[in-house]
């Protein structure tokens, strides 16, 4: 058997798992079908969160967790680095490149009320990393530890064997099976490896949803050093809101989800027109674009398929975000090793799985399902008045209406009833 472990994928979760085996002394060999592994070629938040305000599985509410992965993480600014805190699986991080601290998530109506997902300076939620920088640092250090990364090679499929796992790869018009004794899909949320394996078989898969970004330079407006911002304006994006975070050197990105009514560059076109924002973008530059697809499906419950193991955004609903690809590519090759030591690992790796992400609660699913899109509901003017009426106070805006639809009801009856029917009907 020539490797011990093959990881198909090389970002940050793939990345990591390479680098753990060969710390642990495993022959590893990291397949990536990118030419550069460390550039970032699409559209990316690039958040580590601390803390961010989404429906509790077990209670119902709006409470301060992460968004994918919940288990608790910390990021701690040392000199000259950034030490990311996983206590959980029991390791630590060290990252060199540009972090933004986040102090405020602000979201926003046609006409500017506010609301906020977090008390406005009160602590930090969550960071701006730089994910090259972090993705080409991963890299480096599996390189230096001996592990053969094969760029430009697209992994096909795989298949267990009776001591094994095989994998096609195909780099060019060259096509190689290489064979391993433990293999990790590591290769995105439309991962070749999960469906060679059979198990989308039961995943019904969503719509397509494309995402647009455009990088700015000097953007002028409150707080936006530190802020993340989210509009809401049903006439410039009716499927969903705009909005804006941190990225290196002072630029921000601005991105926007396809809708039924208008392509994304349309949106970003209309919205950066927009006279209440005016002053904000009266000087910002588009320096680049960005785009993605997302295509959102039910997570794998079981990431485990005889000697192959599911990490990261492989096996999740949409995404497991940075944390969870990281703390899923340690806690896989953690298994794998406890499985050849004669130890329940993969049961382990499982039952960790299913607890650490909040997309495998059925209760999280359902409570997703009552944050609908105001813009799908609601005009213009509709939404200032639920803005203004919620004005200053913390949560996710459609939880606030949901939970306080009497509050509606005194000064707009005709909304309260759209409202309330919406929400009747899920």
């Amino acid at each position: 058997m020539k490797y011990d472990l093959i990881v198909v994928g090389g970002g940050p979760g793939g990345l990591m798992a390479a680098k753990t085996a060969a710390e642990d002394g495993f022959k590893v060999v990291l397949v990536e079908r990118k030419k550069n592994i460390a550039e970032i070629n699409r559209a990316c938040l690039q958040i580590f969160y601390i803390n961010k305000i989404t429906p509790n599985p077990e209670t119902g509410k709006g409470e301060p967790r992460m968004d994918g992965y919940i288990d608790p993480v910390s990021a701690e600014i040392l000199p000259e680095k950034c030490r990311l805190h996983f206590p959980v699986p029991g390791f630590y991080l060290d990252f060199t490149g540009s972090v933004r601290a986040y102090y405020n998530w602000v979201q926003i109506s046609p006409s500017g009320y506010k609301i906020h997902r977090y008390f406005p300076n009160e602590k930090i939620w969550g960071f701006y990393y730089q994910k090259e920088a972090l993705t080409a640092q991963l890299l480096s250090q599996v390189e230096k530890l001996g592990v053969e990364v094969r760029a430009e090679t697209l992994a096909v499929g795989a298949k267990n064997t009776t001591d094994g796992v095989e994998v096609n790869i195909k780099r060019g018009q060259t096509e190689e099976t290489i064979k391993g004794k433990h293999a990790i899909a590591a290769d995105g949320l439309s991962s070749r490896i999960v469906q060679s394996l059979g198990l989308n078989e039961n995943r019904r898969a969503q719509s397509p949803r494309h995402i647009l970004t455009y990088i700015l330079e000097d953007v002028v407006a409150p707080q936006h050093d530190t802020s993340f911002f989210s509009w809401t304006i049903p006439s410039v994006s009716g499927g969903g809101n705009v909005w804006m975070g941190l990225l290196a050197g002072g630029r921000h990105l601005l991105g926007v989800g396809s809708s039924a009514d208008n392509p994304p560059a349309v949106i970003l076109d209309k919205f950066l027109k927009l006279p209440n924002f005016h002053d904000w973008f009266a000087n910002a530059k588009v320096v680049d674009k960005k785009a993605t697809a997302v295509i959102a499906r039910a997570s794998i419950k079981e990431p485990v398929a005889g000697n192959v193991v599911i990490i990261g955004d492989a096996g999740a609903s949409a995404e497991a975000w940075v944390q969870g690809a990281l703390a899923s590519g340690y806690q896989a090759v953690k298994a794998i090793e406890k499985e050849m030591a004669g130890k329940p690992g993969y049961r382990d790796y499982i039952n960790w799985w299913q607890q650490a992400f909040a997309f495998n609660y059925s209760a999280y699913q359902k409570l997703l399902s009552r944050v609908y899109p105001l813009n799908r509901v609601c005009n213009d003017d509709d939404i200032d008045y639920l803005f203004h009426l919620f004005e200053g106070e913390i949560g996710i805006p459609a939880l606030l209406v949901t939970s306080e639809l009497e509050r509606v009801k005194e000064g707009r009856p005709d909304l309260y009833q759209k409202l309330k029917a919406t929400i009747k009907n899920g």
